[in-house]
């Protein structure tokens, strides 16, 4: 439930909705990166309790896995490839599907306001395989069969392909 709160309703929003927050998110200070996904992850827990989805009690062991936003459980990168800036964070791994190995946040390079796309890696339900899901701000939604997992640098090219 946190997993899918924090992957597929709070990161989303951020990508969409509050851009500027992205920046922020991998930034090159290590001290930024962990505020802003303290703030995330505080996002998540008030998600979780505000909606009656898990008690604290429950809550508590699911956020194990993410830290405090001290550690290295989530790791941040940025690449450009083209005309896009995609950055992705590679995710603690996944047990249950739809759970994300990782996602990506797609920005114009020139800063122009172009709409953010958001991909995750995912867990499919066929064991030994992966879905690549894109979303787009007006709610439009893409599923590609992926296979294994195989990188970061194998799903950022998938990424770079999608938005061509």
């Amino acid at each position: 439930m946190v997993r899918y709160v924090f992957e597929h309703v709070v990161l989303p929003d951020v990508v969409f909705h509050s851009p500027d927050r992205i920046a922020r998110l991998f930034d090159t200070d290590s001290s930024v990166r962990r505020r802003e996904l303290q703030a995330l992850l505080s996002a998540v827990r008030l998600r979780c309790l505000d909606h009656r989805l898990l008690s604290e009690d429950e809550l508590e062991p699911l956020m194990r896995p993410y830290g405090d936003g001290e550690g290295d459980t989530i790791s941040c990168s940025t690449c450009r490839i083209d005309k896009h800036v995609i950055h992705t964070m590679v995710m603690p791994p996944p047990k249950i599907a739809p759970d994300a190995y990782m996602v990506a946040i797609t920005q114009a390079a020139d800063g122009q306001a172009m709409p953010g796309r958001y991909f995750t890696l995912e867990l499919a339900l066929t064991p030994g395989r992966t879905t690549m899901v894109g979303r787009s701000a007006d709610g439009s939604r893409s599923d590609t069969d992926f296979g294994p997992v195989s990188g970061v640098e194998n799903f950022v090219s998938a990424v770079a392909r999608q938005l061509r």
